[in-house]
């Protein structure tokens, strides 16, 4: 008996498990969190400090394991370690928490041994980290108590002649006055003690000092009750992940959008643009640490800065974005519009033909990720039959299990390839969508020679769908003002597309435009004759509604005739179908007055 391999083997399959589940999705954040936990198990502080790495590699905007890494290496005194961290992380994460963290580490490598009088010098480092950290952080709503701390630091200063006890007052009123103008949460705390402080100094004095700042401090109070609105149910304690639009993730969405226009109109009265800008950004900011991969965020922090004609910054935020998310068309096509705008066209190029790669990267990253899928399915199918030692006279029941094993390979298969051509489909609609925004760009910057040539590119591309040919036709129609090139494309679209219902739809109006009666009356009927029933009801309809418009009655009578037979279903109403005839754009008197 010897139960302890068993119990590490457990635990190995275990943690082999959640390996698994993190890399076939690395936003699985309870397998993570079972890793992280199994780390700090081992107690080697290598094995953990590599977990970190590998979850802030994914999660860079998590406060909560940030500190944790911090904490660990502060455990062994690996100082350079700590101060590598905070080059890491204090700038991106503007976290209350983190930098406290940042002025509590200062102070202590900063104070004498066993808690002896601090150094001149040493007074000065942890000054300056005050400062630092309240400019960085001052404004959040949450740090109150570093301000508190600070006034404190400054009121235990030591001094030895009155220039010195003059500045020290300086000090301690510039903080004063600074922190009980900002909605932190403990505002009415530190105006008593001001009011206190001054008055102890000079009554005069008091009043003059205290006059100057109690309208802002008012305003101060009522902007942080009303701040608390939006923020006492934000929920800041969780990681970032990608939206999955749950009715929570939306809720949390508005929170953040309200809370962030709130700002934006100015409850502070700071009639000064730039401390309006500070504190929209820093909101913009902590909105970040939980709605990173949310592009409308970024969208709406850069659109805010293009309002107050910044455009650098504009497009410093939307490259970040896209850095985060390379596949994102908001962030991708307002910054390549911006880019435009500003006659770079380069950057605009570069980020169009960037986005082409990723996306065709992704698709074919999903096509291998499902080949390797059904790849296992069949190995573990096959081992499973290399098991059962088959001989050529297997009984019925043996042959039936079998049957019934390769039925469910079939359908787990036939699984995998459905959600495979969804995710594909999904990829290649908005890969087309570039090749038109591009094409559109070439044309407007470079002339429709330039945007052949990218129709060119995209018609070769192996996911294009029919929309980058519909485009490129009527893009030569409108602007070449060449119907027989329009029309070209539009053939040479039918080549591929000829089955697809919408595209020959597109194909159809572009003829009837053109006032094309036979062609138009041929693709009808061509397409009719080849295309599959169940796909063909919009040609149907569209032949229908030709004849009506611009037909005689017998050909009318006659294509609904047709169309009930091939249909050869009762979904075919053909009450519907003659109102449909009888009504004109949006006069529909029969259905409205005659019908019940």
């Amino acid at each position: 008996q010897h139960p302890q391999p068993t119990m590490s083997t457990k635990a190995t399959i275990r943690k082999e498990r959640y390996e698994s589940r993190v890399k076939e999705n690395k936003y699985d954040i309870e397998a993570w969190t079972w890793l992280i936990n199994e780390a700090q198990q081992t107690g080697d502080l290598e094995v953990i400090r590599d977990m970190y790495e590998r979850f802030l590699n994914v999660f860079p905007t998590s406060p909560k394991h940030w500190l944790a890494y911090l904490e660990l290496e502060l455990k062994y005194s690996n100082f350079n370690e700590v101060e590598a961290l905070f080059t890491r992380c204090l700038k991106t994460v503007l976290s209350v928490d983190l930098w406290k963290f940042y002025l509590g580490y200062i102070r202590r490598i900063n104070s004498g041994e066993s808690g002896s009088s601090v150094t001149p010098e040493a007074r000065a480092i942890i000054e300056k980290a005050y400062e630092y950290v309240l400019s960085n952080v001052g404004i959040d709503k949450d740090a109150g108590p570093i301000w508190a701390d600070y006034i404190y630091f400054l009121k235990s200063a030591e001094t030895s002649n009155t220039w010195e006890e003059q500045r020290k007052m300086d000090s301690m009123r510039r903080a004063y006055q600074k922190a009980v103008t900002i909605p932190l949460n403990n505002v009415e705390h530190l105006w008593k003690e001001y009011d206190q402080w001054e008055n102890n100094l000079n009554r005069l004095t008091a009043k003059k000092f205290l006059g100057e700042k109690s309208s802002a401090y008012m305003t101060a109070r009522t902007a942080l009750r009303e701040m608390r609105l939006f923020t006492d149910n934000i929920n800041t304690n969780v990681v970032s992940l990608p939206p999955k639009w749950t009715a929570n993730e939306l809720a949390q969405l508005d929170l953040w959008k309200n809370y962030i226009q709130w700002e934006k109109s100015d409850p502070l009265q700071l009639e000064d643009d730039t401390a309006v800008m500070d504190r929209v950004a820093y909101t913009y900011q902590q909105a970040f640490l939980v709605l990173r991969l949310y592009p409308e965020i970024w969208y709406s922090f850069a659109s805010y800065y293009l309002e107050l004609n910044k455009p650098e910054k504009s497009l410093s935020i939307l490259k970040q974005g896209i850095e985060i998310m390379p596949t994102s068309l908001l962030l991708n096509f307002s910054y390549a519009e911006l880019c435009e705008s500003r006659r770079q066209l380069d950057d605009a190029r570069q980020a169009y033909d960037q986005l082409v790669t990723t996306l065709d990267k992704n698709i074919e990253d999903l096509k291998a990720t499902a080949k390797q899928q059904i790849d296992k399915l069949h190995e573990e199918a096959e081992a499973e039959r290399a098991s059962l030692n088959l001989s050529d006279d297997i009984d019925g029941e043996v042959r039936e299990q079998l049957r019934s094993r390769e039925k469910h390979v079939k359908k787990e298969q036939d699984a995998i390839e459905k959600k495979l051509n969804d995710q594909v489909d999904v990829i290649a609609r908005g890969g087309s969508l570039v090749w038109i925004n591009y094409m559109r760009f070439a044309r407007r910057t470079d002339g429709i020679k330039s945007a052949r040539a990218l129709f060119s590119r995209a018609r070769k591309a192996a996911n294009c769908t029919y929309h980058v040919y519909v485009s490129d036709a009527l893009m030569e129609y409108h602007n070449s003002k060449d119907a027989v090139i329009a029309g070209k494309v539009f053939s040479l679209g039918q080549k591929s597309f000829a089955d697809n219902p919408d595209f020959v739809c597109e194909y159809l109006d572009f003829l009837i435009e053109m006032n094309d009666d036979n062609n138009t009356r041929a693709l009808f009927e061509r397409t009719l004759a080849t295309m599959p029933a169940e796909k063909a009801g919009p040609i149907w309809l569209k032949f229908l509604d030709y004849e009506n418009k611009y037909g005689d009655l017998a050909s009318i009578q006659s294509v609904e005739k047709r169309r009930i037979e091939a249909m050869a279903t009762p979904s075919v109403n053909t009450m519907e179908s003659f109102l449909k005839r009888q009504s004109y754009l949006d006069v529909r008197n029969i259905e409205d007055h005659e019908l019940g």
